[in-house]
């Protein structure tokens, strides 16, 4: 007998499967303003960034949008469990890729394999949005293991309940899905 399960990590023993998004941004000439050469990033990027760190927690509800969504987080087992970011770093949140073909973009390691791959295009560019109108700031970068105390992170909802009283305080993704 066979069954399938499409739950972001199945087997408790094994890591669980995300849905990492990659982001880039375009101006009206078709060139990428997201900027990246070693710890200098472009203003986009930077405010994009900060967008992305601003609306994480609101945004988890789309994310991981089950209650088993959430087996996923689980320090030291690849996904993210902190609100962060960093250059070439797998611990984070959102990780600026090294890439020496000039293709700079934003992976967004939050959301899982169970997430509605349209919603979580719609809460991320929300984030971006919100970056770029405001010019927000990320905050420091990570270099080390987000995983570790001395970092003293915010954490990621731990619940499907923490997420879902995220996003009803929060200000900006329920706006783009209402």
């Amino acid at each position: 007998e066979l069954a399938a399960d499409f739950s972001a990590r199945p087997y408790e023993e094994q890591p669980g499967s995300g849905m990492h998004i990659h982001l880039t941004l375009h101006d009206a000439q078709g060139d990428n303003v997201l900027y990246k050469k070693d710890q200098n990033i472009s203003p986009e990027m930077r405010h994009a960034i900060g967008g992305l760190i601003a609306t994480l927690r609101e945004s988890m509800l789309w994310f991981a949008p089950h209650e088993e969504s959430y087996r996923r987080f689980v320090p030291k087992l690849n996904a993210p469990t902190h609100i962060c970011w960093g250059g070439n770093n797998r611990t984070a949140a959102l990780r600026l890729p090294d890439d020496i073909s000039g293709y700079k973009h934003i992976e967004h390691r939050v959301p899982g394999a169970d997430a509605d791959p349209h919603a979580v295009i719609a809460a991320s560019l929300a984030g971006v949005h919100h970056g770029l109108m405001n010019k927000l700031e990320p905050g420091e970068q990570i270099f080390g293991n987000a995983f570790l105390d001395m970092y003293a992170l915010e954490s990621l909802p731990k619940t499907l309940a923490e997420a879902k009283g995220a996003y009803e305080v929060g200000t900006v993704i329920k706006k783009c899905f209402t």
